[in-house]
């Protein structure tokens, strides 16, 4: 009788760790599923992958890059003034590569009020995240500067 809940025991607690196991991955992908172009936030997307700002001195060693694949390897070090983020090593989540990018844009104005062309510029900035879990990488997201996802691309 012992023996059986000796053995008892040990499957409970088998079927425990493999569930906690497999479970850090499917949240990643299943919360991402939810998110949506012009809705989702950067916050949320902060507080759902706990990102913590990351020092500008980091040893991060290169990497493929994702945002960037004509490219060999790809230095995550932070340019200067960027704030970029990082995951802890027990989070499921992974930060695998980011980049921060100004976009000009150009509007053209033809004779809107006084009949001659005219024509204005403004920089925008873009947030770039490659995100992942235990398996690899998972998507790119990519914020604009008001905060909002503009893009979510899938990884292979």
């Amino acid at each position: 009788m012992k023996l059986f809940g000796c053995i008892l025991t040990w499957t409970a607690l088998a079927v425990l760790m493999a569930a906690c196991g497999s479970q850090p991955s499917d949240v990643v992908r299943k919360t991402i599923q939810t998110y949506q172009i012009g809705v989702t936030t950067f916050a949320d997307f902060k507080k759902d992958a706990s990102l913590e700002e990351m020092k500008p001195d980091s040893d991060k060693p290169p990497t493929h890059s994702y945002l960037n694949p004509e490219l060999d390897s790809v230095d995550s070090k932070m340019p200067g003034g960027s704030q970029f983020y990082t995951t802890s090593k027990k989070n499921p989540w992974q930060i695998l590569e980011q980049n921060t990018e100004s976009v000009s844009e150009f509007h053209s104005i033809s004779g809107l009020f006084s009949g001659k062309p005219s024509s204005s510029s403004s920089n925008t900035k873009k947030s770039k995240f490659v995100v992942g879990d235990v398996k690899g990488p998972v998507c790119i997201l990519v914020f604009d500067d008001a905060g909002k996802l503009t893009e979510l691309k899938p990884l292979p």
